[in-house]
């Protein structure tokens, strides 16, 4: 079943998916340019995400997110994180620490705008 969580102070909504691997990250301000890119979790020895892909603070926001243990793959919109995790994590394990990191994403957003 899908369901949408109340917003936090910083305005992020959780979408869950049907699939419940799956949720959706919904922030107020654009984290990333408006184009749709696919991440996975990085292996041993990868250099990472570039900052010219999805800008400082969007490649910044993503790489902590895929280094949240549980997280396999992550997709993003300018204002959508798209989650999937292993089917063995509960959403209870990971999702506060996301919602941190992405309330971290938006309030450099809101910072650097001013």
């Amino acid at each position: 079943m899908t369901d949408i969580k109340e917003k936090n102070p910083w305005g992020i909504e959780v979408y869950h998916h049907p699939n419940p691997e799956i949720a959706s990250f919904l922030v107020p301000e654009e984290i990333s340019p408006p184009r749709l890119d696919h991440f996975t979790a990085a292996s041993p020895g990868d250099p990472g995400i570039s900052p010219s892909v999805l800008g400082r603070i969007g490649s910044r926001a993503v790489g902590e997110i895929l280094a949240v243990p549980g997280v396999k793959e992550v997709r993003v919109r300018p204002k959508e994180i798209r989650v999937k995790k292993e089917a063995t994590v509960p959403w209870g394990d990971i999702e506060a620490r996301i919602i941190h990191i992405l309330e971290g994403a938006v309030r450099k957003k809101r910072i650097k705008a001013v």
